[in-house]
Order: structure tokens, then C-alpha cells, then sequence
């Protein structure tokens, strides 16, 4: 006979607190991360050897628990943040960015700075994306196109530019 075990969980046990095999109505989460008690990440962890599938297999798959109903809450739950992980290589998304796309981290972040994050009123990728205009008075030319050319890079999220 086979019998089914059930685990309380404390969500309230510390700020960040993450739950496995969480489930939802689209299949199990991997990890479920709650900040304050409240879901906000989702972690899917995969063997080593698919680390070159994280970006286009996972994050399909990561998409879709973050659009899925979880079990014990509401309807109207947002997911804002997601991870891939080997193990080795652990890559993020900000769902609140306005194109968003995951990005390789070196580390998880601590549960402070998913909530600072979550207090900002946008996202850094966002925010990048609007620049107030250049004060021009005392710059050169080649000055003034090096400024305006990075905060067009940065606004088209091409985050690695050269000066």
C-alpha cells in the first residue's frame, strides 16, 4: 500500500524561504522561492550536461510554471523572477523587464536582494531605457556622441558596449 506523506510548510520561517517540487496546475515546480511569504521565483534545476539547453529548452519550460496556477493561492499570483540552474551555470530572468531574457549570474541572490528589487519602482533594464537628455555644456563632440551612443545601447539592451 502505498501511502502519501504530507509536509507542512513555513513560508513565514524566514524572509527567503524555497519549497521543493512545489506543485502547480501545469506539473511540479522544481523549486518555488517565496520572499515575506509570498511566491515570487521559480527555480529549475537541470543535470549538468544540459547546461547549452538552459536557454531555449528551460526557459520554455520555466515560462510556463510562471504562468501557471499554483496550488494553494490565487489566481492572481505574480512570478517575477526565474532561474535555470545546472549547478554550474545558473541563469536569471526579471519577468517586470520590459523585453525580458535571461541572463548568466555567477550566484542565487540572497532573499534581501530579491526584496530590494522587487521594492524598486522598475527594473535597471527599464530604467536604462530612458535616460534623461544630456546636459551638453562643457563636453566635447566625440564626448557627447561616446555618451549618446552608450545610453542608445543601453536602451536597446545591447549591455556590453565599448567606449
Amino acid at each position: 500500500m502505498l501511502f502519501k506523506i504530507f509536509v507542512i510548510m513555513n513560508v513565514l520561517a524566514a524572509k527567503g524561504v524555497i519549497v521543493r517540487e512545489y506543485p502547480t496546475d501545469t506539473g511540479e515546480v522544481d523549486y518555488l522561492i517565496f520572499i515575506n511569504a509570498q511566491p515570487v521565483g521559480i527555480i529549475e534545476a537541470k543535470e549538468i550536461n544540459k547546461g547549452e539547453k538552459l536557454v531555449v529548452e528551460t526557459e520554455k519550460q520555466t515560462e510556463r510554471y510562471k504562468n501557471s496556477k499554483l496550488k494553494y493561492f490565487p489566481e492572481n499570483v505574480h512570478i517575477r523572477f526565474a532561474y535555470e540552474s545546472t549547478g554550474e551555470i545558473t541563469r536569471f530572468t526579471d519577468y517586470n523587464d520590459i523585453n525580458y531574457r535571461s541572463r548568466e549570474v555567477f550566484s542565487f541572490h540572497k532573499p534581501e536582494e530579491l526584496e530590494r528589487l522587487m521594492k524598486e519602482s522598475d527594473t535597471l533594464r527599464n530604467r536604462l531605457k530612458s535616460f534623461p537628455k544630456l546636459n551638453e555644456q562643457g563636453f566635447r563632440r566625440c564626448q557627447i556622441t561616446a555618451i549618446n551612443n552608450l545610453e542608445k545601447s543601453f536602451g536597446e539592451n545591447r549591455l556590453r558596449a565599448l567606449i
